[in-house]
């Protein structure tokens, strides 16, 4: 709260480390990878949460999906400050890949009423037919899809492995050959799509949410998940990803388009 009469003293910390920095994020953030980290291909979760949740991740898999050092993700210069690259190749079938991810096990410690997602994303032109933004896998059977963003030349929504019933297939292309930025929403009753801060398509209707995480579940950055014994992660993404947040709660108009301006050209945003 900003006072009209008196002045309000407003401290920042830079380039430091405040005593609790995850109280920089409310209560709804359920990730925040600013992905800025450097990886090393050891299996250690080098992808900090910034959120306080906990979900933190590790470039090339870890718990329920064996680590891989060849398909870490590396460190890049990005949209802001550094990001990561998420390899060269993808496998479009229903195999294991050799692709680049980042891995968490679990996401929803319980299930949703609403979800955001938020990140940005460059990926060439000519790609994203199949390729995957993210996956959330529910049990350790072929249930995968629980939660799944995926075709990145028309962003495919899919909810419990449907987008026709819960989720939404859009027009809107992020592989644009420059930084973009995505934001979706979906809750029981309507889905949204943002690019660049402005809402692209939407739908309405009556639909499921993502189920509870349990102990064989994982979450993929980069990839989806597929496999009835095993977390086969594959439709990898070949492309460069910054600032990726998950919310459950649906973020307004108003919340994404102030993120967009303010991620997107700060100085034109805050005036200090």
């Amino acid at each position: 709260t900003v006072s009209a009469s008196e002045n309000t003293d407003i401290y920042i910390y830079y380039k430091g480390t405040a005593s609790t920095p995850s109280t920089v994020w409310d209560s709804s953030y359920l990730l925040v990878y600013h992905l800025n980290q450097s990886t090393d291909a050891d299996g250690v979760d080098e992808i900090t949460d910034a959120s306080g949740t906990g979900n933190d991740g590790t470039a090339g898999g870890t718990g329920n999906k064996t680590h891989d050092a060849t398909r870490t993700t590396s460190q890049t210069e990005a949209k802001i400050g550094y990001g990561q690259t998420f390899g060269d190749s993808t496998e479009t079938g229903g195999g294991d890949g050799d692709g680049s991810f980042i891995w968490s096990d679990g996401l929803f410690a319980t299930a949703p009423d609403a979800i955001t997602v938020e990140f940005w994303v460059k990926i060439a032109d000519d790609l994203g037919t199949d390729m995957a933004i993210f996956g959330y896998k529910h049990l350790n059977k072929n249930t995968a899809n629980e939660l799944l963003l995926t075709q990145v030349s028309s962003l495919n929504l899919l909810v419990q492995g449907s987008f026709a019933d819960n989720g939404i297939n859009s027009t809107v292309d992020a592989a644009t050959g420059e930084w973009t930025h995505i934001v979706v929403t979906h809750s029981s009753t309507e889905n949204k799509i943002y690019q660049d801060g402005v809402l692209q398509q939407e739908n309405s209707g009556s639909y499921a949410n993502p189920r509870a995480s349990v102990a064989a579940s994982g979450f993929a950055l980069g990839g989806d998940i597929d496999g009835a014994s095993a977390n086969n992660v594959n439709n990898e993404l070949i492309g460069d990803m910054d600032e990726f947040r998950i919310s459950n709660t649906v973020r307004s108009a108003d919340w994404v388009a102030a993120s967009y301006a303010n991620q997107n050209n700060p100085s034109s945003f805050i005036t200090i």
